[in-house]
């Protein structure tokens, strides 16, 4: 009877161990994770914290995490500032030229003639195509 009662608490010990070390290794995988956010967001480099800030801002399940070590003024200063600069220049449509040439394409099989714009097309090559049936 004294065996099975022994056996018992060995059996409860190693699982109270067991459940130990993973809840200890969860808390020392969330420091290290807000170590490393603390590092990127207050580092030396405002370019890779403006980066980390935007991409957990679009992805938006993640985006309750630059709030962690900023505040709200700084993440929508970061995100204005970012936005602002994708939209500010404007395009010159006078500099954007399309090609209207086309090409005429025969099937040599079957003797088919397609037209298609040129845009895709060396003009210096031209080389014959054969078909060849198994």
């Amino acid at each position: 009877m004294k065996k099975k009662k022994q056996t018992g608490k060995a059996l409860v010990r190693v699982i109270d161990r067991l459940f130990g070390l993973i809840l200890a290794a969860g808390i020392v995988i969330v420091l290290f994770g807000l170590a490393l956010e603390w590092i990127i967001v207050k580092g030396p480099s405002p370019a890779l914290r403006d980066s980390f800030t935007m991409t957990m801002i679009w992805t938006r399940r993640f985006d309750f995490i630059p709030h962690i070590f900023l505040s709200d003024d700084e993440v929508s200063e970061i995100f204005n500032r970012r936005f602002n600069a994708a939209t500010v220049e404007a395009t010159d449509p006078s500099l954007i030229t399309i090609n209207t040439e086309e090409v005429t394409i025969t099937d040599p099989a079957t003797g088919e003639t397609t037209t298609q714009p040129a845009q895709n097309y060396d003009k210096t090559v031209t080389r014959e195509l054969t078909f060849e049936a198994e």
